[in-house]
């Protein structure tokens, strides 16, 4: 028994040793911690299991922390500012020094970020560089006192050559179109163009006078040659001007010589007396615009200028509303006024049919393609009605001067017999006159004679070929 306890004892004092040495090395390892003295360590129970160790978070695994760790992606390079060059010139390549420049910005999406203004400021040989811009797009404007910029430019990226930015200069010519009894004539177009050995088409302007005369005309610098033309007036000299830069010219004169002019004589037992007198002058071929004029109670003529050359219809009235009216047909050409006579002559009528040379034409509608009226130098005026004209006449003709009265249009058309054969109200000069233009233009007319005499036969070609008077 004793033997026994001995063992139990040493089995004991040898386990208790083993438990202190074992500890002692695990707070070695697992802390910095001073290690605790062995004595210290409380002795468990025979039946107590040894306590595990305690593990701190900083000391996990390895690959543990290897697979928890994130790596962070790396940062986008930011877009690059800009740098932009520039020089400004004018139309001929001259430099521009002094301007300023707009400037407007788009984000990446194209929408509009910024606006920035350069002021005026001096340029060397009109260069600029626009430095350290923000991103991304730059639509540039350049500016100067006096010139119009042609187009802006739009930039994405720095450039290394400059881009070339053209301006125009803006200079004002202005002044005032001249009759020769220094009138102003209205509606007169001004046509300025370039004298430059380097163009072979150079470029022009043109402008219409006001009722004042006046004109006004915006040119680049340079050399010009000015012309101004109106129906009814001859064309004037030429003028050269010299435009320099903001030198605005305000009193250019251009002078037109009158035109064509008619003289009216006429009778006042037979337009009777104590009433006023309307004259309108109705260009039928050669453009230009009508002229009226009035005349008072007293005057035995009136004279119609500003008149195109070419055929012109007369139209003579009395009284307002107008209780006589004759009308006429005339030919003006530039040079001396005309002088036509009014005198009423006695209605004695002559038929005139009109036939075709060419074969097969009996249906050709001569009513239809030409008006027929008295003429000089046998001139007999043709009385005209008050009555309204019909839808079939031409309603441009039915304006009468600037009375507004309308009296009948085409006289002619109430001498129709058929579409054949016109009744001449007597013997006298006349004229054909085609109603319309034809495939090669406006036909000519055709003059004829209507004799002492019953009937008369006319040949008369269609207006898009020659016609020829007959016998």
């Amino acid at each position: 028994m004793k033997r026994l306890l001995a063992l139990l004892l040493v089995g004991l004092v040898v386990l208790l040793v083993w438990i202190a040495s074992d500890g002692a090395s695990s707070e070695s390892v697992g802390s910095t911690r001073e290690p605790a003295s062995i004595a210290a360590a409380p002795v468990p129970s025979r039946l107590e299991a040894p306590e595990p160790l305690s593990v701190a978070p900083d000391a996990a695994p390895a690959r543990e922390s290897a697979e928890r760790v994130e790596i962070a992606p790396l940062a986008a390079d930011a877009p690059a500012r800009l740098t932009l060059l520039g020089v400004v010139r004018d139309a001929r390549g001259r430099a521009i020094e002094n301007f300023g420049i707009r400037g407007i910005r788009k984000d990446a999406s194209n929408a509009f970020a910024e606006e920035r203004v350069w002021d005026v400021a001096f340029h060397a040989g009109g260069e600029f560089a626009l430095v350290d811009l923000e991103p991304h797009a730059w639509e540039l404007a350049p500016f100067a006192d006096g010139y119009r910029l042609e187009r802006s430019e739009r930039f994405v990226r720095s450039n290394a050559r400059a881009v070339v930015f053209r301006m125009k200069s803006q200079v004002e010519i202005s002044g005032v179109v001249l009759d020769s009894m220094d009138l102003p004539i209205a509606g007169a177009k001004v046509r300025a163009e370039e004298q430059s050995a380097r163009d072979d088409f150079p470029e022009s302007w043109e402008a219409t006078s006001d009722r004042a005369g006046r004109f006004q005309l915006t040119l680049d610098v340079g050399e010009y040659v000015l012309r101004a033309t109106c129906g009814g007036y001859a064309d004037g000299e030429e003028q050269r001007i010299e435009v320099e830069h903001l030198r605005a010219q305000r009193n250019v004169e251009l002078r037109l010589a009158d035109g064509c002019s008619v003289r009216i004589v006429f009778n006042r037992a037979v337009l009777g007396t104590n009433v006023p007198t309307n004259v309108l002058a109705m260009p039928l071929q050669g453009g230009g615009a009508a002229q009226s004029v009035s005349v008072g109670p007293d005057a035995n003529d009136a004279t119609v200028r500003g008149l195109a050359p070419g055929w012109t219809r007369l139209f003579l009235a009395s009284g307002f509303p107008p209780d006589k009216a004759y009308t006429a047909a005339v030919e003006l050409q530039l040079g001396p006024t005309l002088d036509v006579s009014f005198e009423p002559r006695l209605s004695v009528p002559v038929a005139v049919r009109l036939r075709s040379p060419q074969p097969g034409a009996e249906a050709f509608d001569f009513q239809r393609e030409y008006e027929l009226l008295p003429t000089l130098p046998n001139l007999n005026w043709l009385a005209l009605s008050r009555e309204r004209p019909s839808e079939a006449r031409d309603s441009s003709q039915s304006r009468w001067s600037s009375l507004g009265e309308q009296i009948a249009p085409a006289p002619s058309d109430s001498l129709w017999i058929s579409a054949n054969e016109w009744n001449a109200p007597a013997p006298g000069s006349y004229v054909a006159l085609p109603r319309r233009r034809s495939r090669l233009g406006v036909a000519s007319p055709v003059r004829f004679e209507a004799p002492h005499a019953p009937s008369f036969e006319l040949e008369l070609g269609p207006p898009a070929t020659d016609s020829r008077a007959g016998r």
